[in-house]
């Protein structure tokens, strides 16, 4: 998991921070983990990449944006709600 934190009010420049929570199998702890981030939002904002399923699993469709590319092979982003039938997983 990689999270980049950039803060509002600009008083601190923006900061990259790495973990494995990959390797966490506790979706108890994966959720806190994505609660406490939600509850960050308030004041500063996140942009989290993650293979795990499990935290996945502890997100809002409106809170996980999906980037992939188009036939043309440019990088396009979507909000997961915004996708036919993907909310039928969350």
């Amino acid at each position: 998991m990689t999270v980049v934190h950039t803060d509002y009010l600009k008083s601190h420049p923006a900061t990259k921070q790495e973990a494995q929570l990959e390797k966490i199998e506790q979706s108890a702890l994966l959720s806190k983990i994505a609660e406490e981030f939600r509850n960050a939002t308030a004041h500063t904002q996140f942009i989290i990449t993650a293979q795990s399923p499990i935290f996945l699993n502890a997100l809002r469709p409106e809170e996980v944006w999906v980037l992939y590319r188009n036939e043309d092979g440019y990088t396009q982003v979507r909000r997961a709600d915004d996708i036919p039938h993907v909310t039928d997983f969350f």
